[in-house]
């Protein structure tokens, strides 16, 4: 049996995963996770943005640096629009 987070999940539920386009709040919910990360890599492409609204907002985020390495990360944005990692950077695709 194998497991599919349910990010990648393609059915739209009602309070589940859904995927969106990069907007200006999303670009600065990604900043905060790669000013996390320690190392001189960076940005060249978002693959994929995923959000969950619940009492504020969950972002998942699978982007790739430009040493060509592939990361995903999940970050709550608050109402009040602080941040905080729910899931470190790590390296792999989030959705196989």
């Amino acid at each position: 049996m194998t497991y599919e987070s349910p990010i990648c999940n393609s059915k739209n539920l009602a309070g589940g995963w859904s995927q969106k386009d990069m907007s200006p709040q999303a670009q600065e919910t990604l900043d905060f996770a790669l000013n996390s990360m320690v190392t001189d890599a960076q940005l060249t492409k978002v693959l994929s943005v995923h959000s969950q609204v619940v009492n504020g907002v969950n972002y998942a985020f699978e982007f790739e640096m430009d040493n060509s390495e592939v990361y995903h990360t999940i970050v709550y944005r608050a109402l009040d629009g602080e941040m905080s990692l729910t899931q470190p950077v790590e390296l792999g695709k989030i959705c196989p």
